[in-house]
């Protein structure tokens, strides 16, 4: 399938060229759990999932006048799930992807904190700027959080959508 890109020349709108539209469909196996997210993008375009919770918590007061407030103005939030932002770009064979990539989870056990302390939350980052064949499944990042035995592996597999 393609897409044709549309430019403004002097407020007249110009067909500039074609391009091409892939789907990239991602997995990541953590510690026991298979998730899958896909994607479509345009070449030189950009795809985000989020897929995230909001985790309320009650944060600290700086002094005793934030106490007289509303309690919702103490409230913040903890995000916790998957984020994945991609940009593919066509290259010579393969397809460019640079992603962003983000998990995160609640620890299973909290620990005692002080009151106004968020939640302890356990993330595993990655950047990667790389090439995929088509249709072929690639392994982009690996990842092992010593801390908190997990791991974290994302592959993708990227395909042209034909008309």
């Amino acid at each position: 399938m393609k897409h044709l890109s549309l430019v403004w020349l002097w407020g007249i709108p110009v067909v500039a060229q074609e391009t091409a539209i892939y789907r990239l469909d991602f997995t990541l196996r953590e510690t026991g759990q298979v998730r899958n997210y896909s994607m479509i993008v345009v070449n030189q375009g950009r795809g985000r999932v989020d897929a995230e919770q909001r985790i309320p918590y009650e944060s600290s007061s700086a002094n005793r006048d934030t106490l007289l407030r509303d309690r919702e103005s103490r409230i913040s939030v903890q995000r916790v799930g998957v984020s994945i932002d991609c940009q593919a770009r066509e290259a010579d064979g393969p397809l460019r992807l640079n992603c962003a990539i983000r998990s995160s989870a609640l620890a299973p056990v909290q620990p005692k904190q002080p009151e106004g302390y968020p939640p302890l939350v356990h993330s595993l980052r990655t950047q990667v700027d790389t090439a995929v064949p088509l249709g072929k499944t690639v392994t982009v990042a690996t990842l092992e959080d010593p801390g908190a035995n997990r791991k974290l592996e994302v592959s993708v597999v990227a395909k042209k959508q034909e008309e």
